[in-house]
């Protein structure tokens, strides 16, 4: 039996055995969650781009920046936080980003366990993961 298949059952979850121990989701939806966890910084990057974009209402050089709408919610957000004088500064964002918890369940995935009962599941379903996957990719494969 391939290793990357060997699969044994812990609480109604599945345990994959690989190389270096035992992980929480299979090979195959590693690379998804690994693309989407890529994905998602990504649309952080283009979400900024065009914030900064908007926030310019008469000098606005070029056409409106893309980003992946899998990831943004058009949900108004006002940020605050302590500059290094002290001062309290509020910024106001016209949209919000939204992760899912695909960076949580990323930075879990990647990392062995070195016995079945020490592996912990993720807090998201594979058929969210293979759902956002497929929105996402239309965005950035095209």
């Amino acid at each position: 039996m391939d290793t990357k298949t060997d699969i044994t059952t812990n609480i109604n979850n599945a345990t994959y055995q690989g190389k270096w121990g035992y992980y929480c989701i299979s090979y195959e939806t590693f690379k998804k969650l690994r693309e989407l966890n890529k994905w998602y910084h990504m649309t952080l990057r283009d979400l900024g781009r065009w914030v900064r974009w908007n926030r310019k209402t008469i000098h606005r050089y070029g056409a409106e920046p893309k980003y992946c709408h899998t990831f943004v919610l058009d949900k108004a957000d006002l940020r605050s936080h302590v500059n290094k004088e002290g001062y309290t500064v509020y910024r106001w964002y016209p949209k919000t980003c939204m992760d899912y918890g695909i960076c949580g369940a990323y930075q879990l995935a990647r990392m062995p366990k070195k016995t079945v009962e020490e592996v912990e599941h993720l807090e998201i379903s594979e058929d969210l993961i293979n759902r956002l996957h497929s929105e996402a990719s239309v965005f950035f494969k095209t």
